[in-house]
């Protein structure tokens, strides 16, 4: 029979973002708050933890980034409810000889709220998904959201440009990686409209269905 031993590691405020991957070669467990409060990073094996952030928090999703030693993604400043104009997307780069996160703002994105990245066997595309373009309060869906998507560079201290391949979602909040039969990392993106599927292109076309 199977013993499960329930351990509190931390308390945290509106933990709401949570990711698993390696770093330096561990698996380590991430949780981040949605509200005014911090990102940590426990060892799947010793629970042992190390503080990604303390502020600003705001994140909505964590995402690794392939073929790198522990390299992520992240949403800050997406506050409840719908404080999101200041929203951006981080880098972060673990350290190994400071032992500590260096955490650099990759863009700033109004209302970026669901976002991944697709790799492929030639290239790494960010899918950035707005929940509004801009809002007056809370109930005002005025002004929709959009689908960004950019081909993300090798260095990430380099340059890129955003494109807009998705517009006027209305409450664009679902988010959802598939794969295709072939293995294709594609996106399902649902808003009010309808679901969306965003297919990374094979060569230097564009590929979207609905």
């Amino acid at each position: 029979m199977m013993t499960i031993e329930k351990k509190t590691l931390d308390t945290m405020d509106r933990c709401y973002a949570v990711a698993a991957f390696k770093v330096a070669g561990r698996l380590q467990l991430f949780y981040a708050s949605e509200g005014h409060g911090p990102c940590y990073m426990y060892d799947a094996e010793t629970l042992e933890r190390r503080v990604v952030w303390e502020e600003p928090g705001g994140t909505m999703c964590i995402v690794p980034l392939e073929n790198t030693d522990g390299d992520f993604l992240a949403v800050q400043q997406f506050f409840p409810t719908f404080q999101s104009e200041n929203s951006i997307i981080v880098h972060g780069h673990y350290d190994q000889k400071a032992k500590e996160w260096v955490i650099k703002t990759l863009l700033s994105l109004p209302y970026i709220h669901r976002f991944d990245v697709l790799h492929t066997d030639h290239q790494r595309y960010l899918i950035a998904c707005t929940l509004a373009t801009s809002k007056k309060d809370k109930e005002d869906w005025s002004d929709p959201g959009k689908v960004y998507v950019a081909a993300l560079p090798d260095d990430m201290s380099d340059t890129f440009t955003l494109s807009v391949i998705l517009d006027g979602l209305v409450k664009n909040h679902g988010y959802s990686r598939i794969y295709l039969e072939d293995g294709t990392p594609s996106s399902l993106i649902s808003c009010e409209s309808g679901v969306y599927k965003i297919v990374p292109p094979k060569a230097n076309t564009e590929d979207r269905d609905q």
